[in-house]
């Protein structure tokens, strides 16, 4: 049977779609899949339906190793979870487009874990441990996912918070609720923490920054996995 997309494009939630809405044509389709442990089975169940001739898997992620700041592209050629064996990715054709539209893209192992990483001490220590760039919260399982289905992923990250950067703990109440009521757990935090909202502008920042090269890297992209994706 034909393939009913071309390109299937996937992040956690819309704001690290790269700019793209959810949509769905012959050529390409955008969706959001959700955060964690939700986006593995959401992700399957459109492979099924859709039937993409490639995947293109993009998602803000932490920094692990010094010197990837945020707004940073890694473009992974492996994933890694904890405690399993090591996926290999293929980021053929990603590097060549990326590289002829002027984008700097770190090749990178991305790390999955189960729950945020929210301090630099956290970080360094998964660095030291596994040698991974970047971390996620889904990217080993999306890979597996489409390892058992052989469908070529492709896997686009952009830094949000750097290695030395630490994270708020309401992060941990918004992932532990899939990504929803982002504003709310927000709230309550403050209301127990007052100065957190000195901290809030900085984190509003640095995901706008990642979120734009994000952008970037779909721009640059699109057109050449479309392509390679036809002619497979």
């Amino acid at each position: 049977m034909a393939a009913t997309v071309r390109l299937l494009v996937i992040a956690p939630t819309t704001r690290e779609l790269g700019g793209l809405r959810p949509c769905a044509d012959r050529a390409c389709r955008a969706a959001a899949v959700g955060v964690g442990h939700e986006a593995a089975p959401a992700f399957a169940t459109l492979l099924d339906a859709e039937r993409p001739s490639a995947v293109l898997s993009l998602g803000f992620a932490g920094g692990l190793r010094p010197g990837l700041s945020t707004g940073a592209l890694a473009l992974c050629d492996a994933a890694l979870g904890e405690g399993a064996a090591p996926i290999a990715l293929d980021p053929y054709p990603a590097v060549d487009a990326l590289r002829a539209a002027g984008i700097a893209a770190a090749s990178s192992v991305l790390l999955t874990v189960d729950e945020p990483l929210l301090t630099p001490e956290a970080k360094h220590a998964a660095h030291a441990a596994s040698g991974a760039a970047v971390v996620d919260m889904e990217g080993y399982a999306l890979a597996c996912v489409a390892r058992e289905r052989g469908v070529p992923i492709v896997a686009l990250r952009a830094v949000l918070d750097a290695a030395e950067h630490a994270l708020p703990p309401f992060v941990a109440d918004i992932v532990a609720d899939g990504g929803r009521g982002e504003l709310r757990h927000t709230l309550r935090n403050l209301r127990a923490d007052p100065p957190l909202i000195l901290r809030l502008p900085m984190l509003a920042w640095r995901s706008r920054v990642a979120a734009r090269a994000l952008r970037r890297g779909v721009r640059a992209l699109i057109p050449a996995l479309a392509a390679h994706a036809e002619a497979r």
